[in-house]
């Protein structure tokens, strides 16, 4: 099992291509909602987005590395620390691990915000439900796992 460890801009790309966002035939289903960008458009799929919080000023977008204090992270089969999410999932496919889920209380309410839930049970591994994805400080570093902690709240803004 290859570990990685989330923190800050590849991220998104990862979530955006693993992740399958309505089509126009999909959005005619009642079931299924719009994503929306930072300005309001409507996110599309297939093309490059960055996340980040809601004010930028707190942190700047998110990027998948696989490095934590300066050292590779080793692939094992051990278990992982709590804080550790997997980047389970198959490209090109609707499967994916996380799901992207309106914020329940925006801190901008006119602006659409979001958060991550890390479900393993959509990778056929792990318990049933959801955990929020929280951004997490250690010793400087910030960095997403699920820790129990509050979701962290985030934009999409597309990629120029």
């Amino acid at each position: 099992m290859r570990l990685k460890v989330l923190s800050y801009v590849a991220f998104l790309v990862f979530i955006i291509t693993t992740q399958s966002l309505p089509s126009a035939d999909a959005a005619a289903s009642s079931e299924l909602r719009q994503v929306y960008d930072v300005t309001g458009e409507k996110v599309l799929h297939n093309a490059p987005y960055y996340i980040g919080p809601v004010i930028w000023a707190k942190g700047g977008g998110i990027k998948l590395t696989d490095t934590k204090d300066k050292k590779k992270i080793p692939d094992v089969e051990l278990k992982p620390p709590p804080n550790f999410v997997t980047t389970d999932g198959s490209f090109e496919t609707a499967a994916t691990c996380f799901q992207v889920m309106d914020y329940p209380k925006p801190t901008i309410p006119k602006v659409h915000s979001y958060m991550l839930q890390y479900c393993p049970t959509f990778c056929g591994a792990g318990p049933r439900g959801c955990f929020n994805v929280s951004l997490i400080i250690d010793k400087g570093v910030r960095y997403l796992g699920y820790s129990g902690t509050a979701p962290f709240e985030f934009v999409f803004q597309k990629a120029k």
